[in-house]
């Protein structure tokens, strides 16, 4: 359910450039990559400071479990939606890295 909803957000916001879902129940995460004209790293850093500021706190991972009951889930999506706006708003108005506000997210590990 909560995979679902939130493959719909991504493509009700036209997102699927640069977001995807990998992963199947109970454990799936949310994977960023460069867009136009912002990194993976800077899109990841605003998506995490919105998603918690609406309360869910995350940086892409989700572990479901029997505690996800259905008004759970629909709060993590509630989050979502208004994350996918805002991110949908500072990207269409080319101001994400001013919305930042902290430095960017970056790796700790890196593939040789």
């Amino acid at each position: 359910m909560l995979k679902k909803g939130i493959n719909q957000l991504i493509k009700k916001y036209d997102f699927q450039n640069f977001l995807y879902i990998k992963g199947e129940d109970p454990w799936f995460v949310l994977f960023f990559k460069d867009n136009k004209k912002f990194s993976s790293s800077q899109i990841k850093t605003y998506y995490t400071k919105q998603i918690i500021k609406y309360g869910v706190f995350t940086n892409g991972t989700h572990n479901i479990n029997y505690c996800h009951n259905p008004k759970i889930i629909n709060k993590i999506l509630n989050a979502y939606e208004k994350t996918f706006k805002d991110l949908k708003n500072a990207l269409l108005n080319n101001n994400l890295n001013k919305q930042l506000q902290n430095e960017e997210i970056k790796p700790i590990f890196k593939v040789r």
